[in-house]
């Protein structure tokens, strides 16, 4: 996937940030990274799995036909002046699934969390 190459399948959010950009990066993620440059952009793959990681289909977990297995996530995260702008790319996921939800209310409480520890 390039910078210009974003299907209308994905989840794309960009949200601002009142928080130094090496505080955003601190995120915890879990999958197979593709590209990791500190600070700047993570790219990993997120695929459904059990308590023990084993890779589970989409339909075992309840997904409709043709949920891909394993998508892409990207975060590209831009210092502004001192903010952190960030855009948030989840390749192979509808726009106005349940997943953009889920992603809105990580990201919220991920902006609470940087809110709290931003004394600088």
């Amino acid at each position: 996937m390039t910078d210009n190459d974003v299907s209308q399948d994905a989840v794309v959010i960009e949200r601002s940030f009142d928080a130094p950009v090496d505080l955003i990066w601190q995120m915890w993620f879990t999958g197979e990274y593709r590209e990791v440059v500190a600070n700047e952009r993570l790219v990993y793959t997120e695929s459904m799995s059990d308590e023990n990681g084993n890779v589970l289909s989409p339909s075992d977990m309840g997904m409709p036909e043709g949920h891909p297995t394993t998508t892409e996530v990207r975060v590209d995260l831009e210092d502004i002046g001192g903010r952190t702008k960030m855009v948030m790319t989840h390749a192979g996921i509808p726009a106005d699934s349940p997943g953009a939800a889920g992603w809105a209310m990580a990201l919220d409480k991920l902006a609470a969390h940087v809110g709290t520890h931003n004394d600088r």
